[in-house]
């Protein structure tokens, strides 16, 4: 089996076999956008909750018309004698 050294340029040409340290390429500063977009989903899920958590409770209750905010009470009603 051919391995990096023999054929540049060709990928996965070892398969389970460990890479020797002479033979490794990479750095692990090159893996941190990989990292960084990984963790990524978890970051916004977070905030996201938070923000619609902290949204929802300074907004104040949804009306039946679907207002956001304290509903107006109507003036009372009086009955009128004449």
């Amino acid at each position: 089996m051919p391995h990096a050294s023999e054929s540049e340029g060709a990928m996965e040409t070892r398969g389970l076999e460990p890479v020797p340290d002479s033979e490794r390429t990479g750095h692990v500063r090159e893996l941190f956008p990989t990292w960084v977009a990984a963790k990524g989903w978890a970051v916004t899920v977070v905030v996201a909750g938070a923000l619609y958590a902290v949204l929802r409770r300074t907004a104040g209750p949804v009306t039946a018309d679907g207002r956001v905010g304290a509903a107006e009470e109507e003036p009372a009603r009086t009955a009128v004698s004449i």
